[in-house]
């Protein structure tokens, strides 16, 4: 499910002089200002002149700029080893990030190309944009530099154990979590009917039980977890643009982080094979790709688990406590999380 938005409000024609300025360029005669649809990200704008076809991006306030810059440093290396992605462009002070008006930017080269749904495409075709992905997903594994890690903030490299020790404990967060089962019938009762209700209440048992699975799994002392590298972090088709059928540019680097390698290949098969459909095509175009030897089975088994189970978590707890900026696309992905963990549960 694609929707997206266009925020014009922001750039005004001040502010556009103003990042170009820092940027060491005019704005000049003729310079076309064209707002970007976008996701859930911060506010985009496309800036075109006869010397440059830019983006300007506005960078996530809720991350501490050592946070950001090292998700910029990133996707420069990236790009430097050939990994198709936007060109960062420095700033006057050899920085990619600059702060205008209380609001963190990049500037970045315009990268042309479409998202694909995958829904919507038939299955020969849903092979071929996985093998892509999964050939991509190779190449970013393949040129990320261990000097990366040592230049990522603390916040960015908890110990690979974390994942499976510090599971989210959902109903916890939940806005009738001290009530307990009263004040949560009630809260359904008046906020959700009909079907969307009942799969709120469908879906409390499944995360508590996967908790249970995840929390007693022996794979949070696996020694390959060890294997950790710079990864994008949100490593999915709506993040990747698509030319020719070709990919043409992994996009929003925003959720950059450190993980292991198998976490970032489980979490990947997650979203991208959903119930388990072409996983083989992936992996092999992501070992074809340069991503390197395969983690072992049951532990990729445990991270997609893990990755549907953080997942839903975290869409129930926004959802419930209308901390979502699009309910309506927060009530698909529940649904679609829900059935997704039912059948890695029923698979496993």
């Amino acid at each position: 499910m694609l929707k997206h938005h266009i925020r014009p409000d922001l750039f005004t024609r001040e502010l556009i002089e103003h990042i170009l300025a820092a940027y060491g360029l005019s704005d000049g005669a003729g310079l076309t200002i064209q707002p970007m649809p976008q996701g859930f990200g911060m506010a985009l704008v496309r800036l075109r002149h006869g010397d440059f076809d830019l983006v300007v991006k506005q960078l996530n306030p809720d991350l501490a700029p050592e946070r950001i810059r090292f998700a910029l440093r990133l996707q420069s290396r990236l790009h430097e080893a050939g990994v198709p992605c936007p060109r960062l462009r420095p700033a006057a002070s050899g920085e990619y990030l600059i702060t205008l008006a209380n609001h963190q930017f990049c500037l970045q080269d315009w990268c042309g190309g479409d998202h694909i749904d995958v829904d919507a495409i038939a299955t020969e075709e849903r092979r071929h944009y996985r093998r892509q992905l999964g050939t991509l997903l190779g190449q970013v594994h393949g040129a990320a530099t261990s000097e990366l890690i040592d230049q990522a903030p603390p916040s960015c490299r908890r110990p690979p154990h974390f994942l499976f020790t510090h599971l989210p404990a959902v109903e916890a967060g939940l806005p009738w979590s001290r009530g307990g089962s009263l004040a949560r019938n009630l809260w359904l009762r008046w906020h959700e009917t009909g079907d969307f209700g009942r799969d709120l209440r469908r879906a409390l048992p499944l995360l508590r039980e996967v908790r249970r699975r995840l929390a007693s799994s022996s794979a949070a002392a696996d020694p390959s977890l060890a294997d950790v590298l710079p990864v994008h972090g949100d490593f999915h088709f709506e993040n990747v643009l698509f030319d020719g059928g070709r990919v043409s540019g992994l996009i929003d680097f925003d959720n950059a982080t450190v993980a292991p390698r198998a976490y970032d290949l489980g979490s990947a098969m997650a979203v991208i094979c959903q119930e388990r459909e072409h996983e083989d095509d992936f992996l092999a175009a992501y070992t074809d790709g340069g991503g390197g030897p395969l983690p072992a089975h049951n532990l990729l088994r445990t991270c997609v688990l893990l990755r549907l189970f953080t997942s839903l978590s975290f869409q129930m707890v926004a959802y419930t406590r209308r901390q979502t900026r699009s309910p309506e696309k927060s009530r698909w992905w529940i649904r679609r999380l829900i059935q997704l963990l039912t059948s890695e549960v029923e698979s496993a």
